[in-house]
């Protein structure tokens, strides 16, 4: 008897031993799984495409859906195009930073477009949801004509991707 339950120990010790080392680590298959669905959106695969062919890529998708080519749709349909373009945006976001993750990118080189810009956000009571309220270039905050109120409003520093 407890020759089993040593045998079965044993057993238990080697199969946990052999799963860490020959199967990959979840967290990293889900991580590449996660961004592989994401670059579906716009038609890149991870593995094939570099990051300037998933770049083009993306922004050709973006010029094709943008709302603001359509501003003589409806309400309903400009609100879908938003929503669709909320969603590649994300997708791109997490593609980009998979590929700068795994070391596809050269942070120093890559040639980019991007654009820096305060925020200014106030805070819906009802919500509890910070939206934002107005735009500047950064360096033009000076324009802001009044003091902010801590509680429900606040500035932020944002660089968006293009």
């Amino acid at each position: 008897m407890l020759g089993m339950f040593m045998f079965g120990m044993t057993c238990e010790v080697v199969g946990r031993w052999m799963h860490r080392i020959f199967l990959p680590k979840t967290e990293d298959v889900e991580a590449t799984e996660i961004a592989q669905n994401a670059a579906n959106r716009f038609g890149v695969c991870l593995h094939v495409h570099s990051f300037s062919e998933a770049n083009i890529r993306f922004r050709k998708t973006l010029l094709v859906i943008h709302p603001d080519r359509f501003s003589h749709e409806s309400d309903d349909q400009k609100a879908e195009r938003n929503a669709t373009t909320r969603d590649i945006l994300a997708c791109w976001v997490i593609v980009r930073t998979w590929y700068i993750d795994n070391g596809h990118v050269d942070t120093s080189t890559a040639s980019e477009s991007y654009v820096k810009v305060t925020v200014l956000k106030t805070l819906d009571t009802v919500t509890q949801r910070w939206n934002v309220t107005r735009t500047w270039r950064i360096g033009d905050t000076d324009r802001l004509e009044r003091d902010l109120n801590p509680d429900v409003e606040r500035l932020d520093e944002v660089t968006i991707y293009l």
